[in-house]
């Protein structure tokens, strides 16, 4: 849903479902890794350690000069709440993430 507002608004976005952590589909990164200078890692895990470290790190071997921002839930307590509530709380909900890429084009943008 976040890709398909960003979408209205313009900005072009790709999306790669990641259900798990391993085997990592290595062609399907260095084609992202080609073509982004930016990589957006969205995860309902942690991001201390998680999903979007494990991919810092091997981009960091492919092309250090694409970053890898994780995006996730934060390193402190998220107390108990619907599902849909919690994902809003850490920013994970669609508009949340939209904020997000919102944030990092306009950061890429003004540094380019």
């Amino acid at each position: 849903k976040a890709a398909q507002t960003l979408a209205a608004e313009g900005l072009d976005v790709t999306v790669v479902n990641c259900r798990f952590l391993k085997p990592v589909d290595h062609a399907t990164l260095a084609a992202l890794v080609h073509d982004h200078r930016t990589l957006l890692v969205v995860e309902e895990g942690t991001v201390v350690n998680g999903f979007g470290a494990y991919l810092a790190t091997l981009v960091e071997q492919m092309e250090p000069a694409v970053r890898v921002v994780a995006h996730g839930v934060p390193d402190r307590v998220v107390y108990a709440a619907s599902r849909a509530r919690q994902l809003a709380e850490c920013q994970l909900d669609a508009a949340g993430i939209a904020a997000k890429v919102r944030a990092l084009h306009d950061a890429t943008a003004l540094a380019g």
